[in-house]
């Protein structure tokens, strides 16, 4: 995986959608749905009923749902892409088409005529073919606000061994001996995994250029997050779960691994 981002995939998610009233933010915010045919272009919006999360079209072609304080907790990872909108259309399918008209991510969500986006008060933006979840980030919110995160900031790096882990210890993040970068819940268990075990991996460096790559013995990379581009950007172990990668004020990167 080198400019794409792991997706999060349909496991569980909330029934409670109500429709909310148009919230005012920077560039134009939608009320909390998308209906069948809208779309999102570059700098709108669309925002929770209680205004607590925001689903961005951003202008670097991503489309990132925050919460409050920023943190990012999902994203399709098209930065950098000439992404012109995000479009729900009518056939159900959540679709970022480019100034070519060329789609460059897609829920997949098709052959769904009427369904509709939601973007949820518990944090999770779900699409509906009416009154049946159909695609959901799972991005659900029923931990407790977030302490500390962990952080590399430009330049650092972990070496076989090292980890970073948020100030609460429920999630670390572990460059292994075995080669693999692998974050961890505090009971053990793997949460994502760069699947480089084997490789004979030095160390994870978070360049002063944006990028995270994992370089081998002879100096070779031999993993990216494929962020290059982003200088002054940290990669951040938060306390839901996500591993994200910031350039100043906007998410670039994630794990997509936010835990209920």
């Amino acid at each position: 995986m080198m400019n794409t981002m792991r997706r999060a995939f349909l496991r569980s998610m909330s029934f409670a959608a109500t429709l909310g009233l148009l919230t005012a933010l920077g560039g134009t915010a939608l009320a909390q749905t998308l209906a069948p045919g809208q779309s999102l272009e570059r700098g709108n919006s669309v925002r929770s009923s209680n205004g607590r999360y925001t689903f961005v079209m951003q202008d670097d072609g991503n489309l990132v749902l925050y919460a409050p304080g920023s943190r990012a907790l999902w994203a399709t990872g098209t930065d950098g892409q000439a992404i012109r909108n995000a479009i729900m259309q009518q056939d159900g399918n959540l679709v970022l088409y480019d100034y070519a008209n060329r789609p460059k991510w897609a829920s997949n969500t098709n052959g769904q005529s009427g369904a509709y986006l939601v973007v949820q008060d518990d944090g999770n933006v779900v699409i509906y073919r009416p009154r049946v979840p159909i695609w959901a980030s799972n991005t659900n919110q029923n931990s407790p606000q977030c302490n500390t995160p962990g952080i590399l900031e430009p330049g650092q790096s972990l070496r076989r061994g090292a980890q970073v882990q948020t100030g609460n210890g429920t999630y670390r993040l572990v460059m292994q001996d075995d080669g693999n970068l692998v974050v961890y819940r505090r009971n053990g268990s793997a949460v994502w995994a760069t699947g480089t075990n084997g490789v004979s991996i030095r160390e994870a460096i978070m360049q002063q250029d944006g990028n995270l790559v994992l370089y081998d013995y002879a100096s070779r990379a031999r993993w990216a997050s494929g962020t290059n581009g982003n200088p002054g950007s940290t990669l951040e172990m938060q306390c839901d779960g996500n591993l994200v990668i910031y350039k100043p004020n906007a998410a670039i990167w994630a794990t997509n691994t936010v835990q209920r």
